[in-house]
């Protein structure tokens, strides 16, 4: 991939969030050191970024998040605010074998993305109960 100015501002960006950030949040960022930068420029910069392993495109319902962070690591999202984060590794374990046995499978890799509430928006829902249950 040849060098493009747009896209080692927009690969610094990245690795200076720590939150998953969208391709809007990461534009507006952007536009604010070089105005002239358009949308577009940001989402192909940021698909040939993903599409030769120097950044993760994390799926989640709404919208295509990224993390500059390559080591093997899983994601929860927030069904509140849709906010992405890391999490902690060795939390849990998938049997690779029974999931071959029970599908047909032959297994690649694995990425999960836990769902569930964050802690700040437990906090500010005047009825946790409901938060859970969005």
């Amino acid at each position: 991939m040849r060098y493009s100015k747009q896209r080692a501002l927009l690969l610094d960006l990245l690795k200076a969030h720590h939150d998953h950030p969208t391709a809007d949040i990461l534009y507006h960022e952007l536009r604010n050191i070089m105005p002239s930068v358009s949308l577009g420029t940001v989402y192909r910069n940021l698909n040939q970024l993903a599409d030769c392993g120097q950044i993760l495109r994390i799926g989640t319902k709404g919208s295509e998040r990224y993390d500059a962070a390559l080591h093997p690591h899983d994601h929860i999202q927030c069904t509140v605010c849709g906010g992405v984060f890391d999490c902690p590794p060795n939390l849990y374990t998938i049997d690779g074998n029974a999931v071959c046995d029970a599908t047909g499978f032959q297994l690649t890799s694995c990425k999960l993305i836990l769902k569930g509430v964050c802690p700040h928006c437990q906090k500010n829902s005047s009825d946790p109960a409901q938060a859970v249950s969005k």
